[in-house]
């Protein structure tokens, strides 16, 4: 799962509108299973963005299709 973690990592970093990321593998308040991760993901600031943040999590999902053995699912919030 770590290495999983690891390869969709370094795709989302490639973004040129993330700025950096966090990731959790495992059970927690939102993760049922072991088998599971969550990112947050720090954007550019929106001034200095190419898109908005739900545009840019639809790239993100289209960038980390090609990673074998996860999915990425992407869910904006709007802070």
């Amino acid at each position: 799962m770590a290495q999983h973690q690891q390869d969709l990592a370094d795709v989302i970093l490639k973004d040129p509108d993330v700025v950096s990321l966090t990731s959790f593998i495992g059970v927690d308040g939102s993760n049922m299973t072991l088998n599971t991760g969550r990112f947050l993901i720090n954007l550019k600031p929106k001034d200095d963005r190419s898109l908005d943040a739900t545009k840019i999590a639809t790239r993100i999902q289209q960038e980390t299709a090609n990673v074998a053995g996860c999915r990425c699912i992407c869910n904006p919030c709007r802070i």
